[in-house]
């Protein structure tokens, strides 16, 4: 390995002006911090000069740079020198793109220094198609995005954080006092306490669970009423727990700074750790209001409508589904008038039945599963399910032919040419990748379509958080209206003939109402 040097700085740059426009770059963090540069041909320089990196930052110019963990990589840099590298790229990213079963962390072919780095963005961008690569540079720009997002973090209600913590504790407290026992514990001790008042809870793993998710399938006599809604309240006060203490645990200054994964899981969809964002609450216990806007600045948000279903009316070219995905159109009204055979309005309890019902069929849930959900015999689901079936059958149809496909071992695609996973996806799974990434693509797409329209308007940082399919931003209080603007237009688009389209909404400073 070479050494960048004021004396070698010369065949530096003539080294650079000869080499191929795409490097891979390392920062290594141990008792002395140096960063390296090298090419796919496995040449690599080794800088230890503060100045010496200012000037190879300005040698590169124009190139390509990758690193494994883009992230990381610019963090450690600027941290050591104070240069930022906004254009540095990251080829893990690429990697998971366009390797649907190779996994998530190193590629088995290469490790993390600078050389192979830029030998894999090289090799992959040599043997890939055309179409495929070009998704996976959306990817890779997204991940850009988010990674510069995630550096300048997330400012959180650290009163409300203690507050919080503090009420779950007290309610704990008051709760041993009463009971003798802490019953929002998973323990069994607690079953003890359960099957001692007489009631029996629901079986999960050979014992009774404790989920709340099987609490309505306990069977509770009349005499231990009053002890069950306790039990269940205090259990549903303490839910929360686990969540404030995540955030809690990654507050650095006042703020956290998650992970951001512009794919993340092996559906091509997004994932923030450290702590997980997308899943704080926003109903019943609502934790959103622990983020908050920067000072003077105001939150802007826009979730997609009905995303599932219109991507299955467009990949399924189904005309009853494709109807009831309309612009205008409620399509879970629309879809539970088609099962019952009348018109079903909105406060119908059959909307939501009929929404249960048609995502678990995308998801390829069984009957018995679905009965659960929906707290009705097996008998009634499979009443729902035929409905759809009758109703739909064009995209019943697709659906099987998608699980023939990957039974078969063939490739299956998302909506956009990327290949789905082959390996580890259960056969009654897959139609849900084709949709989650046909979704994610589409998420991706208006991501930049948005943060482009808010850069041409004076506000390049306006990216705020990706939730699903839910984009929210931040911008100065006042500017509302170009926030409003930039999403409406950046998140409506033409999927096969479907309008994908959200409606912007003003959060105000907090995610959500304290």
């Amino acid at each position: 390995m070479k050494v960048l040097t004021a004396n070698t700085a010369r065949d530096f740059r003539a080294w650079a002006d000869n080499s191929r426009a795409l490097w891979g770059v390392d920062v290594v963090s141990d008792d002395d911090t140096f960063a390296v540069v090298a090419d796919a041909s496995g040449v690599a320089w080794r800088i230890e000069d503060v100045e010496l990196v200012q000037f190879a930052v300005e040698v590169a110019a124009g190139r390509q740079l990758w690193a494994w963990d883009a992230a990381t990589t610019g963090r450690l840099l600027t941290a050591w020198t104070g240069v930022r590298l906004p254009q540095l790229c990251d080829a893990a990213t690429l990697h998971t793109s366009l390797r649907a079963d190779g996994g998530f962390g190193h590629p088995t072919d290469a490790d993390a220094d600078a050389s192979a780095c830029a030998r894999l963005v090289a090799e992959l961008a040599r043997t890939t198609p055309e179409e495929e690569r070009g998704l996976a540079r959306q990817n890779v720009r997204a991940q850009q995005l988010w990674d510069a997002a995630a550096a300048r973090g997330y400012r959180v209600n650290t009163a409300l954080l203690a507050q919080l913590r503090a009420q779950i504790a007290q309610e704990r407290s008051e709760g041993i006092a009463r009971f003798g026992l802490d019953l929002t514990a998973d323990s069994d001790e607690v079953r003890r306490w359960v099957a001692a008042q007489g009631i029996e809870l629901a079986a999960a793993d050979g014992r009774a669970s404790l989920s709340h998710k099987k609490f309505h399938l306990a069977e509770v006599p009349d005499h231990a009423r009053d002890a069950w809604a306790a039990f269940c309240e205090l259990r549903a006060a303490s839910s929360p727990e686990g969540k404030l203490t995540e955030v809690a645990g990654a507050v650095r200054e006042g703020r956290v700074f998650p992970t951001i994964r512009a794919v993340g899981a092996r559906t091509g969809r997004m994932s923030i750790s450290g702590p997980a964002l997308q899943n704080l609450p926003s109903r019943m216990h609502s934790l959103r209001p622990l983020l908050l806007a920067d000072t003077g600045m105001t939150l802007v948000a826009c979730d997609l409508d009905h995303v599932e279903p219109s991507i299955a009316a467009a990949l399924s070219g189904d005309p009853g589904l494709l109807a009831a995905v309309a612009p205008g159109e409620d399509v879970y009204l629309e879809l539970a008038s088609r099962i019952w055979g009348e018109c079903v309005g909105q406060g119908d309890e059959r909307r939501g039945v009929a929404k249960v019902a048609f995502l678990a069929q995308l998801y390829g849930q069984s009957t018995g599963e679905l009965a659960a959900d929906l707290r009705v015999s097996v008998v009634t689901a499979q009443s729902v399910v035929t409905g759809l079936r009758r109703e739909y059958p064009i995209l019943m149809e697709w659906l099987d032919e998608l699980r023939s496909a990957h039974r078969a071992g063939r490739r299956v695609l998302t909506g956009h040419g990327r290949e789905c996973a082959r390996y580890g996806v259960p056969v009654h799974a897959i139609a849900n990748h084709v949709i989650q990434g046909t979704a994610a693509d589409e998420f991706k797409a208006a991501t930049i379509r948005v943060h482009e329209s808010l850069a041409a308007c004076g506000i390049p940082d306006g990216l705020w958080l990706p939730v699903h399919d839910e984009l929210v931003v931040q911008v100065e209080v006042g500017r509302e209206a170009d926030a409003m603007e930039a999403l409406r237009e950046g998140m409506t688009s033409d999927f096969r003939g479907v309008t994908l389209s959200g409606t912007p909404t003003v959060l105000g400073p907090s995610w959500g109402k304290a």
